[in-house]
């Protein structure tokens, strides 16, 4: 087995994601990542912007691309303008909770997270995805 990618755009389209894994018997780990949409070719969030190679580079390592029973979900939080909507469905999920971007985290454990200013290298990134 290897790790199985996903890109979704949007809450709803996460939400798909979240429940084809748990109706798989929530087999492995569920690791989602969540970035700004991109506007003109890049992400509007600089923060992002800067991660998002980190992870490219992390999801390239051999150990990740072979890392058994992981799902890597990355996940697009919108514009800016509904991201920054205090009411927005990644924000208050109950098993979300995502209060900044980027944001790294194993799905089911609230104390398994990422923020924006932890996300700093790509040796920080595959180490999270491969649980270490």
């Amino acid at each position: 087995m290897s790790l199985n990618r996903v890109v979704v755009s949007g809450y709803e389209a996460l939400r798909k994601e979240i429940n084809k894994w748990n109706e798989a018997g929530k087999k492995g780990r569920l690791v989602l990542l969540f970035l700004s949409d991109h506007v003109d070719g890049k992400g509007w969030c600089p923060d992002c912007v800067t991660v998002e190679p980190l992870v490219a580079e992390a999801l390239a390592d051999p150990t990740v691309t072979a890392a058994a029973e992981v799902t890597f979900v990355q996940a697009f939080v919108g514009q800016k303008e509904a991201w920054k909507d205090k009411t927005n469905s990644f924000r208050t999920s109950d098993d979300l909770l995502v209060n900044s971007i980027p944001t790294l985290l194993e799905y089911g454990k609230m104390d398994l997270r990422l923020g924006d200013k932890e996300c700093t290298t790509a040796e920080i990134v595959r180490n999270f995805i491969l649980g270490l």
